[in-house]
């Protein structure tokens, strides 16, 4: 178990080491270009979010501030509070976002997206029956044998 949170540890050191504060985003209303500095602007409301994840687990909290983070502000730090409310907190949409978050990051900042973490975020997703996880696990293992999330770690 602590070799799991070791790993887990790690591979979100190491993606969020790389953290860049500036990002381009296109308002979609005037077409115009913007900065948008995520770490720098964080509304108060936005703390309150994640103070709301950390502390109680609130899965309203975590869901808008995905929407937050995924849209305007950078997934590689939002990774942390998925992860958290993932193994922490038993929320099953934070598994399969986690696996997502890992997906996305990897081919954004071309990392390996065949990782064993990623896959056993989302096989645990599968494994609590999350409808997008079991989407995707029946795509990937399409007539293969579907192995459970710990065997995954094992390995």
């Amino acid at each position: 178990m602590k070799i799991k949170y070791m790993i887990v540890f790690c591979i979100t050191a190491s993606i969020v080491s790389c953290n860049q504060k500036e990002r381009k985003v296109i308002d979609k209303g005037t077409e115009s270009e913007k900065t948008f500095k995520i770490n720098d602007t964080k509304s108060d409301s936005l703390k309150i979010l994640l103070n709301n994840i950390i502390k109680k687990g609130d899965t309203l909290s975590y869901n808008k501030a995905y929407k937050t983070f995924t849209v305007y502000g950078d997934k590689r730090e939002f990774l942390y509070y998925s992860m958290m409310m993932a193994d922490k907190y038993n929320y099953k949409r934070a598994f399969y976002n986690t696996y997502m978050l890992i997906q996305s990051i990897g081919i954004e900042y071309e990392y390996d997206t065949k990782s064993k973490i990623g896959e056993y975020y989302l096989l645990k997703a599968y494994e609590m029956e999350d409808k997008f996880a079991i989407q995707d696990v029946e795509y990937i293992y399409k007539g293969k044998l579907i192995p459970t999330s710990s065997s995954v770690l094992e390995k």
